[in-house]
């Protein structure tokens, strides 16, 4: 029986199916005309070797995976093919991994910060009310009793916030045991 898996094909492979690639002469980039739009003259930048298109044209452009798409022949994954990652899509699966750890971990933290920003212009608001009370006046008394309960509610979202930021810690800490 025949393996029925797809034979990959590389980024220049495919520019060879769907383009006239004669302009660039053998050379790894330059400019060859669009495909994608009524094109008098050439438009479409290739680089092979970084495995990039623009046009100046129509606007389109990305890397092999959009053109692959964009011509109607999906790439497969390398990995799934079974063959090995280059160097190069190795960094760029490791910066998208990087990517969503962070994002994940922002979003552990969020209500964390949340409660820390409220926290701050509280105390800043209280100190400013302390620095403008200088009158022995009923507005002024007011002002204060408003600050001081300011101050109570602050102290409780301190403690909300230390609650918040333990757990944030805790679920961060799990996940870097599991990813490990």
């Amino acid at each position: 029986m025949s393996d029925a898996r797809p034979t990959p094909l590389t980024f220049a492979e495919l520019c060879e199916r769907h383009l006239d690639l004669r302009p660039l002469r053998g050379r790894a980039r330059g400019l060859v005309r669009c495909i994608f739009h009524a094109d008098s003259s050439a438009s479409l930048s290739l680089d092979l070797d970084k495995e990039v298109f623009h046009c100046f044209g129509c606007g389109v452009g990305g890397g092999a995976w959009q053109f692959a798409e964009l011509v109607g022949q999906p790439m497969t994954s390398p990995v799934a093919l079974g063959r090995p990652l280059s160097s190069r899509e190795e960094a760029r699966l490791d910066v998208l991994r990087r990517e969503r750890r962070a994002r994940a971990r922002r979003a552990l933290y969020a209500p964390a910060y949340h409660l820390a920003s409220t926290i701050c212009r509280g105390h800043q608001f209280v100190k400013r009310v302390r620095a403008e009370a200088k009158n022995d006046t009923p507005e002024t008394w007011d002002q204060l009793a408003r600050a001081a309960d300011l101050e109570v509610m602050t102290w409780q979202l301190e403690a909300d916030a230390d609650e918040e930021l333990l757990a944030a810690v805790h679920a961060d800490r799990v996940g870097s045991r599991r990813r490990r």
